[in-house]
């Protein structure tokens, strides 16, 4: 009986291990028939590939092993739409919920007004021009081309064109500055000198303010160096000195010094007789420059080389009369002299943007230096006493530092209107004078200027 039950167990517990053993093999070839039967789907886009290890950012992709990290709000999602560009695949992982609104992450459109499109479209760096940006030409109307990059919102980037020529993109500008200037002498510029007594009073001659001008014309290429003309005109006159020789006066003498001669001419009005002085100076520049403006993030610096022809003209004017109320007359010295020189000049300007305001600050100096012929004429009575030619050599600086306003117009980017107030100071050393030959003229001047660029 014991081994009847023995055998008996035995049997079952076979057939029970056999049973399991086929439903499980089975069970593995069914699974196996369905996994090999299931098909794979492509598993990125190849449009927009993304890196592994980086969370999904990107609203127009979203796999559900890479949920989107943007909610509604921040899309602004709207009807929706099939998406071609995308396919799903089964994920067996943990499921990520998707904020978004569609039902089916297949199911999405773009819409501009979600925050995080608001946000850029209000954001200072949407407002600014691609840097040395100047005209619509620089890109091409083909930027939706395959090859071109998207944005964060799915807009393609324009592509640039093919690069152009030397010269090809740019634009023209101009401006006039009118000059208030104050024009002196580093040492003076003496006039007459009056004896009353013992004593010898010298009186130098004294310039009013005068109004200059200038003009600017030229051409600021992209590719390459832009180039422009610079013309200057300052002509100024002294007061006119008197004296008469009267009471406690002696005489008064008035003098041309020059520079090849140790004495210098004169005239001398004695008591009862009256003397009369005026100077006047006469500067005329012509500057073409080449240059090239580096660009910044925010301001730009323009560097230039170019040539100067400056034609300096002085005179001075004597004139002795035979008493106080006579107006004729009847003795003059006169002298007149002419500098015209060329020589390399090199400039250099600033220019910043205020904060978020049309206005700009701008500085600048220049230097050259002037390589000419020096001539020297000494009239008495109208007739030219004395002639001298000579080579000379002069030094002129120019420092300046001002405000800008400047308004767009039209349509290309650059194209704009603007106005600028500037405070300027100009020397040129060795520039000389009928009273002291080495003396160094200057102007100090408020240049107020209007211009355009397109």
């Amino acid at each position: 009986m014991a081994n009847t039950y023995t055998r008996t167990t035995s049997v079952l517990s076979a057939a029970l291990i056999f049973g399991g053993a086929l439903l499980v093999s089975v069970g593995d070839i069914a699974s196996a028939q369905i996994i090999i039967s299931e098909p794979r789907a492509v598993t990125e886009p190849t449009s927009e590939p993304m890196s592994d290890p980086l969370p999904n950012w990107d609203p127009t992709w979203n796999g559900n092993d890479r949920p989107s990290l943007l909610s509604d709000e921040d899309c602004g999602w709207s009807q929706p739409v099939v998406d071609d560009h995308h396919f799903q695949e089964p994920y067996f992982g943990p499921q990520v919920p998707d904020r978004r609104t569609p039902s089916s992450p297949r199911m999405r459109t773009r819409s501009p007004e979600g925050r995080l499109h608001q946000a850029y479209a209000q954001s200072y760096r949407s407002q600014m021009p691609p840097l040395k940006e100047m005209h619509p030409d620089d890109f091409s109307q083909d930027s939706l081309a395959v090859g071109s990059e998207r944005d964060l919102f799915g807009t393609h980037s324009p592509s640039e064109k093919p690069p152009q020529p030397i010269g090809s993109r740019g634009q023209w500008f101009g401006r006039y500055e009118a000059l208030v200037a104050w024009p002196y002498y580093s040492n003076g510029h003496q006039g007459l000198t009056i004896q009353s007594g013992p004593l010898s009073i010298s009186e130098p001659f004294d310039y009013n303010l005068i109004i200059g001008n200038r003009g600017v014309i030229g051409w600021e290429s992209k590719k390459g160096p832009g180039g422009m003309f610079q013309y200057t005109d300052l002509f100024a006159v002294s007061e006119r000195l008197s004296a008469g020789a009267v009471g406690a006066i002696l005489g008064v003498e008035g003098a041309a010094v020059v520079p090849g001669l140790t004495d210098p001419f004169s005239i001398v009005a004695i008591p009862g007789e009256r003397f009369e002085s005026t100077a006047r100076e006469h500067l005329t520049s012509y500057r073409p420059t080449a240059f090239k403006r580096v660009y910044f993030p925010v301001s730009t610096i323009s560097g230039g080389f170019g040539f100067d022809y400056t034609v300096l003209r002085q005179s001075v004017s004597h004139s002795r009369f035979a008493n106080l109320a006579t107006t004729t007359p009847s003795e003059t010295l006169d002298g007149r002299r002419r500098f015209s020189g060329i020589g390399p000049s090199f400039d250099i300007e600033y220019h910043r943007p205020i904060g978020h305001t049309q206005l700009a600050m701008l500085g600048g100096a220049q230097m050259g230096v002037l390589f000419g012929s020096d001539r020297w004429n000494v009239l008495q009575n109208g007739s030219t006493t004395y002639h001298e030619s000579s080579h000379r050599v002069i030094t002129n600086a120019n420092v300046r530092i001002g405000v800008e306003w400047s308004q767009a117009i039209g349509s290309r980017p650059d194209s704009r209107v603007f106005a600028r107030f500037t405070i300027e100071g100009q020397n040129w050393l060795n520039a000389g004078n009928f009273s002291s030959p080495d003396a160094a003229l200057g102007f100090l001047s408020g240049n107020f200027a209007i211009g355009a660029a397109y």
